[in-house]
């Protein structure tokens, strides 16, 4: 039972490897050929330029807005409950550089490509409504990249948010185990510590001891999970969800700063296109 659990498990991984690495080739393959396509306005000159400063603009408004925002949120807090005023940097919450040339240059790529791929229609892009153009709901945004700032691709776009957690797990994560036995799910980083916790507190006879003794390697390999690096709030904003709630999980907390930082990439695709 065990083997075949653990040959389910493998090809599971290999085949999420597998559907990466194929959207991974796709991606490069159509970079390039976009990163040569040089779109031309009405007048024969370059867009890119004018595009560039409208990105510019853009993130100026956006993070200026970010901005505020934290200001009200920490003010408001801070006239129900003093203790809000524990909230680390976010009055002063600077977004990192890394982050914000990221975003400038995936803005950019997502606008050529999509040129690229519309250039047949490309009067359509440049309509004036002030609404999205409808082929929007037919195009790949491929909104979301790593926030991570020492990444190998740090340019790469993902088509889903599920797909760059992928990427988390395998570029910038560490192998862990949790105890479901104990009562605070205790967790652990290093293989041994978590094969000699599990003998410590194994209750059996001794035929059972030897079979659990057997059957450890595969529960190991079988129980790692991979779990993304933790960051201390959203990179874009420093939002930090239930900063006041005592029993949210680490798990939980990164989810939901994750989330948040996801709508961000989402928001701001759009508006790099408008």
């Amino acid at each position: 039972m065990n083997k075949s659990r653990r040959a389910l498990s493998e090809n599971g991984l290999r085949l999420n490897r597998y559907r990466m690495q194929m959207s991974t080739q796709v991606a490069e393959r159509l970079a390039a050929n976009v990163a040569n396509f040089n779109p031309l306005g009405d007048d024969g000159k370059p867009l890119e330029d004018k595009h560039r400063r409208r990105i510019d603009t853009v993130l100026q408004r956006a993070f200026n807005r970010v901005s505020r925002s934290a200001q009200k949120q920490v003010l408001v807090l801070a006239a129900s409950d003093q203790s809000a005023l524990q909230i680390p940097n976010a009055v002063k919450y600077h977004t990192p550089d890394y982050l914000i040339e990221r975003l400038r240059t995936t803005m950019l790529d997502r606008w050529r490509r999509i040129l690229y791929q519309r250039s047949p229609h490309f009067a359509d892009f440049r309509a004036t409504e002030p609404v999205l153009p409808k082929w929007i709901d037919e195009t790949k945004l491929c909104e979301y990249f790593c926030i991570y700032e020492h990444c190998s691709k740090p340019n790469q776009t993902y088509e889903t948010s599920e797909i760059l957690v992928e990427h988390f797990k395998a570029e910038h994560a560490q192998n862990l185990w949790a105890c479901g036995e104990c009562p605070h799910l205790e967790a652990f980083t290093d293989p041994g510590d978590y094969k000699q916790h599990l003998m410590e507190h194994f209750r059996g006879s001794s035929e059972e001891r030897v079979k659990f003794v057997d059957d450890l390697p595969a529960a190991i390999h079988f129980l790692r999970q991979r779990v993304p690096y933790e960051v201390a709030c959203c990179l874009f904003c420093g939002f930090q969800p239930n900063i006041m709630q005592e029993h949210i999980s680490a798990n939980k907390l990164q989810e939901e700063i994750r989330n948040h930082m996801m709508k961000h990439m989402k928001s701001l695709a759009y508006s790099g296109l408008m």
